[in-house]
């Protein structure tokens, strides 16, 4: 096969394969009160996969529009790569990204192909299909169907056969090609490509998902992927059969970070780290005896109620400063409706015993679920301000589309269409409406209320990089109380 002489016709323009085939990642500028900036690991990884897996020339730029103000700037980056494709990520928060670039996006939709993935198109690739100019939705784990797509656009095929894609057929209506296949061993995934993006513009006081830093240099990492639980607010974006990544995978990832590209904080963003306790303490043991001298938070990634002491003393050991406890709720008849299946005794003995080991613990509420009366509201408040907790984050319940939390928002609000603001700091939502009771009050209060004079005591003296986090501090306070 003389691939360096074959030529295909592309929307009217003759690519030759001894040229490169362009992919532009977008990463969207979320309008929000709090945007958060760590690295687009998505796409990183989606530029990994297509470069290894490929048969043809592959070359991937990505920009990242959180980093720049300016809108012009992504109509000049596309007039200087000159994209075969544009591949958009989007989360909920970002869904206006489509309306507000709409100009610039139909103006290049008749000679590049336009793809979205990522949870809000993975829900909406009909509407998406039918009032936009995108030719294409990824929906659900992305690598394996964008592979595919990418090989059927270079070769002329016809991509009704790519599980895991929608798109528009002939006759101009929406297709969808059914579920996409999940890849079983993560270890068939390169390394995210991190030559990609400049990590500098990644590290700084901007916010991150954690809220608070022990190093100037950080990333994100995952080593696995889903979540066997059916709690009722989630995306479903990789099933519910936990996929891990080796401990020899996971570990040479940071070591390459850590040498390569001096990252010394990682914070691990599985969905279930602890899933197999024997893994973790494999991977933790790896840390520490490699002597990498690293620190390590958890923004989310670990179940409260599946850990033990050793498993704390193991974690403080490889470098843990910081663990963050996803409890939503201290009303049991919340929990059972939510299917959020947690101990809440264990998890608070776990908090306990990680402040008594100096870890820093940071609590994860939501407030505004569908009947919840402001007696069980108060029960959650409670809870949060009577724990050992160092920190403490109430959200407004969001029902998200295609969730199960949204068919019971819907049973419980007829009137309800969609949500206006689908950011997790939304201030307005169908509950304060149905009930009258004022949400973003409630959760100013109760946030006033948890950090007692002795928690920031606590904090001043165990938070590391503390003018970091004193800024950061300020910061969510004014936003708190001028919500």
């Amino acid at each position: 096969m003389f691939l360096a002489q074959q030529t295909i016709n592309l929307k009217g323009r003759h690519i030759s394969l001894s040229s490169p085939y362009k992919i532009l990642f977008i990463k969207p500028r979320v309008n929000a009160p709090v945007s958060l900036l760590d690295i687009p690991l998505g796409i990183l990884s989606l530029s990994a996969y297509v470069k290894k897996y490929a048969s043809f020339p592959v070359q991937t730029h990505c920009l990242d529009l959180r980093l720049f103000s300016k809108k012009k700037r992504f109509k000049q980056t596309i007039e200087s790569i000159q994209p075969d494709v544009i591949g958009i990520s989007m989360m909920d928060c970002e869904k206006d990204f489509l309306s507000e670039y709409a100009s610039v996006l139909n103006s290049c939709a008749q000679t590049i192909h336009l793809v979205v993935g990522g949870p809000y198109p993975s829900i909406h690739y009909e509407t998406i299909l039918k009032h936009t100019c995108i030719s294409y939705v990824i929906v659900g784990e992305g690598e394996k169907s964008f592979l595919e797509l990418l090989h059927c656009l270079v070769y002329g095929l016809s991509p009704d056969g790519i599980k895991g894609l929608a798109w528009c057929s002939n006759n101009g209506l929406p297709v969808y090609n059914g579920q996409s296949i999940y890849i079983e061993n993560l270890d068939d995934i390169p390394i995210p490509d991190y030559d990609l993006i400049d990590l500098n513009q990644y590290q700084g006081f901007h916010p991150n998902m954690n809220g608070v830093l022990a190093e100037n240099r950080y990333i994100q990492i995952m080593s696995s992927r889903a979540c066997p639980y059916q709690c009722t607010f989630c995306h479903n974006m990789f099933g519910k059969k936990v996929r891990q990544r080796s401990v020899t995978h996971f570990i040479n990832e940071i070591k390459i970070l850590h040498y390569q590209y001096h990252i010394k904080e990682f914070h691990i963003i599985d969905d279930y780290f602890n899933y197999n306790r024997k893994r973790m303490h494999a991977i933790l043991d790896e840390i520490i005896h490699s002597d990498l001298n690293i620190r390590i938070a958890f923004p989310n990634a670990l179940k409260g109620d599946q850990l033990c002491r050793y498993d704390m003393v193991r974690l403080k050991q490889a470098g843990t400063y910081m663990i963050n406890f996803a409890i939503e709720t201290g009303s049991k008849r919340i929990q059972k409706k939510i299917k959020k299946q947690v101990n809440i005794d264990k998890i608070l003995h776990n908090i306990s015993t990680a402040r008594q080991m100096g870890i820093i613990t940071r609590g994860y509420f939501m407030l505004g679920f569908p009947t919840e009366t402001r007696s069980e509201i108060q029960t959650t408040i409670h809870l949060a301000c009577q724990s050992d907790l160092s920190m403490v984050s109430f959200f407004t319940v969001i029902p998200f589309e295609g969730t199960p939390l949204y068919k019971w928002a819907c049973s419980e609000y007829p009137q309800m269409k969609s949500c206006q603001d689908s950011s997790f700091w939304a201030h307005g939502t169908n509950y304060s409406q149905a009930t009258g009771l004022r949400l973003s009050r409630i959760k100013k209060m109760a946030t006033i209320k948890f950090y007692s004079f002795r928690r920031l005591i606590w904090l001043v003296r165990h938070t590391p990089r503390k003018f970091y986090y004193v800024l950061r501090f300020v910061h969510s306070a004014i936003s708190i109380l001028s919500s």
